[in-house]
């Protein structure tokens, strides 16, 4: 998530280490201080030329790779980093996260452990931890969805997709601006809208229309049921500042009304100030109640969701979610459906790797764990800024995984009709770990019974399937049926004479 999301984590780096071994050095310290990272790799790569054993320099580089969301080179970086002497603790967790989005999770467990044990008050590690471990459980829900790529991304970033009517508006950096960011070298965020009619895919975009796209980074933008009142996230530029030096800025929170067929009346919310980022808002369903990110002090983790409430024309102070929802990690991209249940974006949470989508009930009496959506919404790398239509059955969500047009991507998911089958003997008695063989024309599916015989699948209502059953001992089993016919006796397995 060069565009964005990497922009407001340089907020949480803090100060760079003052020491330098080399000119070249001390010039790359500063670009990554001013988060150009692509020219700070550059400048890293000649000071490792100048300076191979310099343990500093290759921490960061690996980081520049990390940051610009190339998790292959970073990953080899961070494999030389951890190599050299003295170099421990946040590289140690920085190679078990790589590792992790590299889909190496066995490879992850000893890192993440040995960090743990030099940082034992880190929660974010075990759940890390736990993830690679139990990474089958991760995937169960996998063939439940059926995700595809929008036809509308771009080669630059595509992301944060929300509602307007039969419309989607989501923000994009695809080439429009002479301006780019030195940060990313892609051009500046605007918004864009896309027709959207129910199915899983979007129209042909535009630039959204209105005087709400400046020269600076717009995106994330949410709407009142009515779709009368906007709120969206933008650069917080003091006046005069040039918006392309490289000089690292907050984010604010802005109001816009619809007047006259226009977006006008653009208002900074009070609740922000200077000295930190608010972004990223979604209004609760009563729309009296907005939720946001920050990394404002007092918080759990680099940023917290907070939720603030409109009295009349004035707002309440900010609360923070809590540490029931936000953990030491950051925590981004809130979303609440029409019944208030919340969904988020998390990389301290573990799960499947990155930024990874949960879901949580924040007005439950005793709220719960939030619940991790798994694969395939989910992936090895960063899933986030999900919104759901549950008339059509269709959501959409953002990730930069393997496969993308450009650096994010908007995709879409749509929950297939779960069907659940069960494997036993001629006598009846249940059979675990027998491979099962879903195939539907060129696609296959391939599972494994559990202890009770049993497994999920999701199928389509109108679609023609090939069940096929192997285990040794056993006659093969194979049945043909459609989608909306799926039967629903066990299927058995009858020993071979």
């Amino acid at each position: 998530m060069r565009s964005f999301l990497t922009w407001l984590g340089i907020l949480l780096f803090g100060a760079m280490s003052g020491f330098s071994q080399s000119k070249s050095l001390q010039k790359a310290d500063q670009l990554f201080g001013d988060a150009s990272y692509p020219a700070a790799i550059e400048a890293y790569q000649k000071a490792i030329e100048d300076a191979p054993t310099s343990s500093h320099a290759v921490i960061r580089l690996a980081d520049c790779y990390r940051l610009t969301d190339d998790f292959r080179t970073a990953l080899r970086w961070y494999a030389k980093a951890v190599k050299m002497k003295g170099v421990e603790g946040e590289a140690w967790f920085h190679y078990g996260e790589v590792l992790m989005m590299n889909r190496k999770y066995e490879e992850a467990i000893p890192w993440l452990e040995k960090y743990q044990k030099k940082m034992p008050g880190d929660d974010r590690v075990a759940d890390m931890i736990s993830s690679c471990q139990n990474q089958q459980a991760f995937a169960a829900s996998k063939s439940l969805f059926l995700v595809r790529r929008l036809t509308v991304n771009s080669e630059g970033s595509d992301f944060g997709p929300a509602f307007l009517g039969k419309s989607v508006v989501f923000a994009s950096s695809r080439k429009r601006s002479i301006v780019k960011t030195n940060r990313t070298g892609e051009s500046y965020l605007d918004f864009y809208v896309a027709p959207y009619d129910g199915k899983p895919e979007l129209g042909e975009p535009s630039l959204f229309r209105g005087a709400l796209n400046t020269p600076v980074h717009e995106a994330n933008a949410c709407f009142t049921p009515d779709g009368k009142e906007m709120y969206f996230t933008r650069n917080h530029v003091k006046k005069g500042n040039d918006p392309g030096a490289g000089e690292v800025v907050q984010l604010a929170l802005y109001q816009a009304t619809l007047s006259e067929g226009k977006w006008q009346n653009e208002e900074l919310l009070p609740f922000n100030l200077p000295a930190y980022s608010c972004g990223h808002p979604a209004l609760a369903p009563d729309g009296k109640h907005l939720y946001f990110v920050s990394n404002m002090p007092g918080g759990f983790g680099g940023t917290d969701i907070y939720v603030v409430a409109q009295e009349g024309k004035t707002w309440g102070k900010p609360e923070n979610l809590g540490q029931d929802i936000n953990s030491k990690g950051n925590e981004m991209f809130p979303w609440a459906d029409a019944k208030g249940m919340l969904y988020f974006a998390s990389n301290g949470r573990g799960g499947v790797g990155g930024l990874d989508i949960f879901q949580v009930d924040p007005n439950a009496d005793v709220i719960g764990d939030p619940v991790n959506l798994g694969a395939p919404i989910n992936s090895a790398y960063d899933d986030f800024g999900l919104i759901i239509d549950p008339a059509a059955g269709v959501a959409f969500f953002t990730s930069n995984r393997l496969g993308g047009q450009g650096d994010d991507d908007l995709y879409a998911a749509t929950q297939l009709m779960r069907w659940q089958g069960t494997v036993t003997d001629a006598a009846g008695h249940p059979l675990a770990d027998i491979q099962v063989d879903l195939r539907e024309g060129r696609s296959r599916t391939l599972l494994t019974t559990d202890e009770s015989g049993t497994f999920t699948v999701g199928i389509k209502p109108n679609a023609s399937y090939l069940l096929l059953l192997k285990a040794p001992g056993k006659a093969d089993y194979r049945l043909e049926f459609k989608g909306n016919a799926a039967p629903t006796a066990p299927a058995i397995l009858v020993d071979l004479p």
